[in-house]
């Protein structure tokens, strides 16, 4: 029935032809339509809830009670709510997963609930004397990751498939799309980081192990960050990229199945490319810690997302998905030599002077570095036609170190010593 207030009229006629009336009002109260969100992913953080419902504007009936449920045993009701008592926050006591319920209940006894999976992860600062290493093989609790999505086929645990059949070290666990067998059809998941405070972090690198056994450019995984506090928006999760020269970055583009729900490119790990061994992949993550403003570095998270399409026809047994173990957080602290000969007694003053252009190339790229390399400069005696002053106030020197690299032009340059 449509809820609304209804006239009952009960008329009453005897043999005789006596006639009585009763008049009763019924009222069919309207169910309430109950949304529920949240957002604070970190520990240590404030949960913060938000119900969305229309009947606050209702004029069939009043609202009786809001209740809150968090799904830790902590739960309250607040009577005759309004519309500021649409938002509560809770501070979880541990990290793991959670089941949160609210609901509404009108002074007619009509009500209705929503639930949120709710998931708190641990917080973890990260620099040079304190970098985060995760190998996996402590207790499900103590490596911190957990995981979410539709139709997810994500474990933790000892592989045991027949082709990822273990770690990268042997005997240990690590993260797989079901560690037995074959992984889900019509899947978007993800496997989610801790919190990660990156604030005093000035050259950051990420590394980590894994191995890639899909369909190829059907089903596949990318490494997404977010550092907003909201859960419920997919556009906050960008795609960690990298050069595309990178050692085993992502090899394939226009996944059909878009893990992580990509807006661009649909880019990741795609194929059945590791079917005998672990690779292992690292990167700077400059260009990630500049996108993020100064005062959201503090709470940056990372997760593996996995996508399958729902055609089963196509899946075979060797298809057992996405797996990763290791995952590492750093400080790069390696300083790169950079050695360059090079003369200025040519007549051509030009920029593009093939020595005047080098030299240039080469301040500039360590000028825009993080001091990751340092260059020393030894000017010769050729190819001239001018001798190099420079050359002349130490010639002794100039000429062993070129005969020790065997340098017989100008501009030459060598990398720790390659």
């Amino acid at each position: 029935s449509v809820p609304s207030n209804y006239e009952i009229v009960l008329t009453v006629t005897t043999t005789a032809d006596c006639v009585t009336d009763v008049d009763e009002t019924l009222i069919i109260g309207e169910t309430p339509d109950v949304s529920l969100n949240w957002s604070n992913v970190c520990d240590g953080d404030q949960t913060r809830f938000a119900l969305s419902s229309d009947f606050f504007n209702t004029e069939l009936s009043d609202l009786d009670s809001v209740l809150w449920y968090f799904g830790d045993t902590n739960e309250f009701r607040k009577k005759s709510p309004t519309f500021s008592d649409s938002v509560t926050t809770h501070l979880y006591s541990q990290t793991g997963n959670f089941i949160a319920v609210v609901g509404l209940k009108t002074d007619l006894g009509c009500a209705q609930y929503d639930t949120v999976a709710v998931y708190k992860v641990k917080k973890q600062l990260v620099n040079q004397a304190s970098e985060y290493l995760e190998n996996f093989d402590t207790t499900f609790v103590a490596q911190g990751w957990l995981t979410g999505g539709e139709n997810s086929s994500w474990a933790w645990g000892i592989p045991g498939g027949t082709l990822i059949n273990s770690d990268v070290t042997g005997g240990g666990s690590a993260w797989v799309t079901n560690p037995a067998g074959i992984y889900n059809t019509n899947e978007d998941s993800w496997v989610h980081s801790p919190c990660f405070d990156l604030t005093q972090i000035k050259r950051p690198y990420l590394q980590f192990d894994f191995r890639s056994l899909t369909r190829a450019l059907a089903d596949g995984a990318v490494l997404q960050y977010n550092y907003q506090n909201t859960t419920d928006d997919e556009t906050d999760w960008i795609r960690v990229d990298a050069p595309n020269d990178t050692e085993n970055w992502y090899n394939g583009s226009g996944i059909a199945s878009n893990p992580g729900n990509q807006s661009v490119l649909q880019r990741g790990w795609t194929g059945l490319i590791d079917t005998t061994a672990w690779r292992t992949t690292v990167i700077a993550m400059d260009d990630v810690i500049q996108s993020i403003p100064a005062n959201r570095r503090d709470r940056v998270r990372f997760r593996f997302a996995f996508s399958s399409l729902a055609q089963q026809s196509t899946i075979q047994p060797q298809f057992e998905g996405f797996a990763f173990d290791n995952f590492e957080i750093g400080e790069r602290d390696r300083v790169v030599l950079i050695e360059q000969f090079t003369n200025n007694g040519s007549t051509n003053n030009s920029p593009a002077e093939p020595n005047r252009a080098s030299n240039t190339f080469i301040n500039n790229f360590i000028n825009s570095g993080n001091g990751e390399a340092v260059k020393l400069e030894y000017h010769v005696g050729f190819p001239g036609p001018n001798m190099d002053p420079l050359y002349l106030n130490n010639e002794q020197d100039m000429n062993a170190r070129a005969a020790f690299y065997g340098v017989v032009s100008t501009p030459t340059t060598f990398v720790n010593a390659n």
